[in-house]
């Protein structure tokens, strides 16, 4: 039954849609909707089942409380009496429920996203590179081009999936702790909001140097590709000229280029 589901998952959008794709739009935003639009019902699916974890997951933090109550409030011989409807209720919720809804979203992430999300857009990328002028190759190395291909689809994905997870963190766990900090005492969410004031400056001052320095290693990267695979490419005229010791110090300026980002992006 388990697999009849996930195969269903993963069969919701196919990973290699016969129609050619159009050619995708130049800013960012549109085109990772370019790309993401064919899983927008798995994703809204997916958030929503976070959502409703994570709501339940908070409620259960206020439970805690209500059941410290009941144990101050409540004869030891009449709790269960009592209180046991509602202690049945929460154990349902925690042994059934959730799980239950954890298993609906893992297997909607996992099976129905994680693999086909990138896998499609590769294709679709693919086939529309392929279909280019003999120019735009004989411009640049194949292996670069390839390497932009596979970092693509692996950047699209990754964004928008941990962009919704964010968003949801941000909008129910945080949300849901200030409420529950105000319902005892206002003052409690002081803290907890001078906290969200200093980690959205923090983001407005290093996501943009972030990106910069992203793009310049995305760029260093498929560089590197790019030079091993020419070598290979012309390995017989590599071996014919001796020129071995020539394509090491080709391929090393490459990756000492590439450290030097990677080392740049880790300090920051």
């Amino acid at each position: 039954m388990a697999n009849r589901f996930f195969l269903w998952l993963e069969g919701l959008c196919p990973s290699f849609p016969e129609a050619l794709p159009e050619r995708p739009p130049a800013t960012l935003g549109a085109f990772v909707w370019f790309y993401s639009k064919p899983f927008t019902p798995l994703l809204i699916a997916s958030a929503s089942s976070a959502t409703v974890v994570a709501l339940l997951e908070v409620w259960l933090f206020s439970f805690v409380g209500e059941l410290v109550d009941w144990l101050g409030d409540s004869e030891p011989e009449t709790f269960l009496e009592t209180h046991g409807t509602g202690l049945i209720g929460v154990g349902v919720l925690v042994m059934l429920v959730i799980p239950v809804l954890k298993f609906l979203y893992e297997s909607i992430h996992h099976q129905g996203l994680l693999g086909n999300y990138a896998m499609r857009t590769r294709w679709q990328a693919h086939r529309y590179l392929l279909r280019q002028s003999i120019e735009f190759y004989q411009n640049d190395f194949a292996g670069r081009v390839a390497t932009k291909v596979m970092q693509t689809a692996l950047a699209i994905r990754d964004t928008v999936l941990r962009a919704t997870e964010v968003l949801m963190y941000v909008c129910v766990y945080f949300a849901g702790a200030v409420v529950l900090f105000a319902i005892n005492d206002p003052r409690m969410m002081i803290p907890l909001l001078l906290w969200l004031a200093g980690y959205i400056v923090t983001m407005v001052y290093f996501v943009p140097k972030l990106q910069g320095i992203s793009k310049r290693q995305a760029d260093a990267r498929s560089m590197v590709t790019g030079r091993i695979v020419d070598s290979y490419t012309n390995i017989t005229t590599v071996k014919m000229f001796a020129h071995a010791r020539h394509e090491d110090e080709y391929a090393r300026t490459g990756m000492e280029h590439f450290l030097d980002t990677v080392f740049g992006q880790m300090r920051m």
